[in-house]
């Protein structure tokens, strides 16, 4: 059997944000748009308006509001 590339999956929204930010050079695209899928809590809008703040260079803890830390979930904000 041959193994299938990220372009043979289905293309859920959360799997085409993947490409994405894999394209756009994140190192761990599938895990960060899991991570904003979370986020999105399934509406499709918001999934892409975290998507393209990402895509704009924003860290995942700024869009998402959050990050893991430890083994804990803790908040994040852009400080200042």
């Amino acid at each position: 059997m041959v193994p299938r590339s990220r372009h043979d999956r289905a293309t859920s929204p959360p799997q085409r944000l993947a490409d994405r930010l894999a394209a756009a050079g994140c190192v761990a695209a599938d895990e960060e748009a899991a991570e904003l899928a979370d986020a999105a809590a399934g509406d499709p809008a918001r999934l892409e308006r975290l998507g393209r703040r990402r895509l704009g260079g924003e860290p995942v803890g700024w869009v998402t509001g959050a990050a893991t830390f430890g083994g804990h979930r803790v908040r994040v904000g852009r400080g200042g």
